[in-house]
Order: structure tokens, then sequence, then C-alpha cells
């Protein structure tokens, strides 16, 4: 569902020539891994995960998240869940993560 999201901002932003093009979220995708140049990785993805690196290919975007997000405690992180994705690499220039919400139980 997201990704039709996705799809349809990019036309909008192309469209109406607008100067930048944001979309942000908890987009689930576990397995993927992105490094500080916004290259993704994997060892295994789910079909849901495939689609969504499409759309990304597809619209040539920029994902600006190069930590986990998704953490058990603050000493293990797990997984990119809260993905940031731009129109271009220069877009923004620096992401911090916060602490972990809430406690592991």
């Amino acid at each position: 569902m997201y990704n039709n999201c996705i799809d349809q901002a990019c036309k909008e932003y192309k469209e109406r020539n607008l100067n930048g093009m944001l979309a942000w979220g908890d987009f689930n995708c576990s397995n993927l891994k992105w490094n500080e140049n916004g290259d993704w990785y994997f060892d295994r993805i789910s079909d849901g995960e495939q689609e969504s690196l499409d759309v990304v290919n597809k619209n040539f975007l920029y994902q600006n998240v190069s930590v986990p997000t998704f953490q058990l405690n603050d000493q293990v992180q797990k997984s990119f869940l809260d993905l940031v994705f731009t129109e271009s690499n220069t877009r923004i220039t620096n992401l911090e993560t916060g602490p972990v919400l809430g406690e592991d139980i």
C-alpha cells in the first residue's frame, strides 16, 4: 500500500516540478540493510521488501537512514524499520536516531 503512495508522490513531484520530495515512515523491511551511502544490501528478503526496493529503484530515490532504527535495547540494534527517502542524496545532511522507546519485556 505505501509503495503506491510513494509512486504517487513521485509522480506529483515530477508533474508539478516541485523542488523536493520526502517520504518517511515505518516500512517494516527488517531484512534490508542500508550503508552510509544509501546503498541497500540483504541476505534474504520477502516479496514485500522486494516490491519496496523496486519502487525505490524505479523512482531513483535515495534512502537516508544508515543505522538500524529498531532496537531491542540500548545495546542491541536490530533492523532498519524507519526509513527516510528523498529525491536527492543532498536533501538531508544530518540524521540522528534517539534512545529506545519503552522497555523490552
